[in-house]
């Protein structure tokens, strides 16, 4: 008998302000629901930090929408 499982995943986006430099975290989680174990288990997770940065790799200002915008 093979086992029925569901996947879901999940997304949160936090605009956070450190030190001056303006980050973008976007946090995932996936679990998976096994119908014939009645289970529900984490399968992978990750925090992704986006900045916007120069050849140097230090935080540059960037312009968005005629905006001077800190990422």
């Amino acid at each position: 008998m093979h086992a029925i499982t569901r996947a879901l995943t999940f997304c949160l986006i936090k605009n956070l302000t450190v030190c001056s430099v303006n980050l973008r975290m976007v946090f995932v989680e996936t679990w998976v629901y096994n119908y014939h174990k009645h289970e529900e288990n984490i399968v992978t997770n990750g925090v992704f930090t986006y900045v916007a940065i120069n050849e140097l790799g230090k935080p540059i200002r960037i312009i968005k929408n005629n905006q001077d915008c800190s990422i």
